[in-house]
């Protein structure tokens, strides 16, 4: 499963690259673009039962419905399947995420400092008070 639980969704992208599908394939496609970015690599495996079984198909549908979709909008490589756009966006939420936690250790460390000061005794000495000049008569 991703490390990122959202996924980001450019809707004028989107429907600008699908004014053309059907009810049951702009589905399809959106099933496999979630199903992508919860695997690992955001790709599948370029396996037709794999795919089928996670899109909760027959294989007679996968290949009527769900292969001419990926055939259009996926690009296959080594073994796997990935949507380019949908890989890169992951990416970015990877990099991104990764940047923050590194920050929030690193905050987390200057925070655990401070608190172990706060409980440390005062290492500083009151000031001592000015010896007393003689008074002339």
């Amino acid at each position: 499963m991703s490390k990122i639980p959202y996924m980001p969704l450019f809707v004028d992208d989107f429907e600008a690259a699908t004014p053309h599908l059907t009810f049951e394939e702009d589905g399809i496609y959106n099933r496999l673009l979630r199903l992508c970015w919860r695997t690992s690599g955001c790709s599948l495996p370029d396996d037709p039962v794999w795919i089928a079984r996670r899109m909760r198909c027959e294989m007679n549908t996968y290949h009527a419905c769900v292969e001419p979709i990926i055939r259009e909008f996926f690009t296959r490589d080594k073994g796997r399947v990935y949507q380019k756009r949908l890989r890169l966006e992951w990416q970015v939420s990877i990099d991104l995420s990764a940047k923050r936690a590194a920050s929030g250790r690193i905050g987390g460390l200057k925070t655990t400092a401070l608190k172990t000061l706060e409980n440390d005794a005062s290492k500083a000495q009151a000031p001592t008070p000015p010896h007393p000049t003689p008074v002339e008569k």
